[in-house]
């Protein structure tokens, strides 16, 4: 095969590197952001479920302070009875505490729902931090991936820069230069030739056209897409 042909064929594995690499660089800060984002989500659901919590057992609270009161009223009316003197009197004050005492247990119905429900959110605030927790640490450590892989990319593209350079000291300028006009609207700017047809464009080549690209002894070009062919054997 002709030396020229090998030699963009590297360039263009060491440009297909580059391009990866420096898609890597634009994306990566850009994904850190949206992992940060999903851990501050996280965060928030699980302190939407706290103050859900933290709202039942101000309920609680409140219920059991009412019924703390309540007692207190129905034994505050018990010890007045003893000093009543009529009996009607006597008796609105017995009706009295029948009342408090009925909407006693309407509240220690309510309690009693609240701290079934503290119990249940409870039990679902633990599984849910668990799974949290767990979900977290795997951002925060798919974060820390990220960052280093992100540390090494301008090393990375360093090496693959300078490598490029050699390689380009080795093609003639106008093959370079076409080389460079095609990659400016293709990524691919070297077509391998499989089953007869480029695999830039899929078109089948004429048979002359075949036979020259299979001799390797000079460039030639995809008459559709304009890539320059190669022919590798096997294919």
């Amino acid at each position: 095969m002709l030396k020229d042909l090998e030699i963009l064929q590297e360039l263009q594995k060491i440009d297909l590197e580059i391009d990866h690499l420096q898609y890597n660089k634009e994306t990566f800060p850009k994904h850190i952001e949206r992992l940060n984002d999903t851990l501050e989500t996280e965060k928030k659901k699980v302190e939407e479920k706290r103050q859900s919590l933290l709202g039942l057992e101000k309920k609680k609270k409140s219920l059991e302070l009412d019924l703390s009161d309540k007692e207190a009223k129905i034994k505050k009316s018990e010890e007045k009875m003893m000093s009543v003197k009529s009996n009607e009197e006597y008796q609105a004050m017995k009706r009295e505490i029948e009342a408090v005492r009925q909407e006693n247990g309407l509240v220690e119905e309510q309690i009693l729902e609240v701290m079934l429900q503290v119990d249940e959110v409870k039990n679902a605030l633990n599984q849910f931090e668990a799974q949290t927790a767990k979900h977290s640490q795997e951002i925060k450590n798919e974060i820390q991936k990220v960052q280093s892989d992100l540390s090494h990319l301008d090393e990375l593209l360093n090496e693959k820069n300078q490598f490029r350079q050699g390689k380009i000291k080795e093609l003639p300028s106008d093959t370079l230069s076409v080389y460079h006009r095609i990659r400016t609207r293709e990524p691919l700017a070297v077509s391998e030739l499989v089953h007869g047809k480029c695999i830039g464009c899929s078109m089948a080549l004429p048979p002359q056209l075949y036979n020259q690209v299979q001799k390797g002894d000079a460039i030639h070009y995809c008459p559709n897409c304009l890539r320059i062919l190669v022919y590798s054997v096997g294919k």
